[in-house]
């Protein structure tokens, strides 16, 4: 039994993978921390001790590149460069019961060191470049390069949950 875990802009999207079944839940951001207990939920659907791994998202880690053990990600993998601190949020919680669980996990980092096709701005932390984000402007990629050709600039934006937008110059 495997679970992925997603931090979005509306809550942890965890999805329970087995061989007969997948379902899905959402714990939304407004919650209270203290309130709940990630683990807890999860147990509710299924025995912890059956899950071989947990896939955590964890868009705001800028300090590793690859999936990662979560129990080798020093300060939840992240570097504060400008004194923001993040030892709050739904996803600090979850990330935070994930490691010092026995449950087996890793995190996967948010999208953003190392791609030369993304701007300087969106390499500081990862959220500016979440999955969701970079998957849709490559679609929108897509469809403007059959359009206006290779090298178009254009705006995409997301404006579901939150209001996203990426700009793509010269077709980068």
């Amino acid at each position: 039994m495997y679970v992925g875990v997603d931090h979005s802009t509306t809550g942890i999207k965890t999805v329970v993978l087995d061989e007969d079944s997948v379902e899905s839940f959402v714990i939304e951001r407004s919650m209270d921390k203290g309130d709940w207990s990630f683990l807890e939920q999860l147990a509710r659907r299924i025995p912890l001790d059956e899950i071989e791994m947990v896939a955590n998202g964890f868009s705001m880690g800028n300090d590793f590149t690859t999936v990662t053990d979560i129990d080798c990600l020093d300060d939840r993998g992240i570097v504060d460069y400008v004194g923001l601190g993040h030892g709050f949020g739904t996803g600090t919680q979850v990330f935070d019961e994930l490691a010092d669980s026995d449950v087996p996990c890793v995190a996967y980092p948010g999208v953003h060191d190392g791609l030369d096709t993304l701007d300087d701005y969106f390499r500081h932390y990862s959220s500016l470049t979440g999955a969701d984000t970079v998957a849709m402007t490559r679609y929108a990629k897509e469809v403007t390069e059959e359009a206006c050709g290779p090298e178009s600039n254009f705006v995409a934006a997301c404006v579901s949950s939150s209001a996203i937008a990426t700009v793509v110059r010269d077709g980068r």
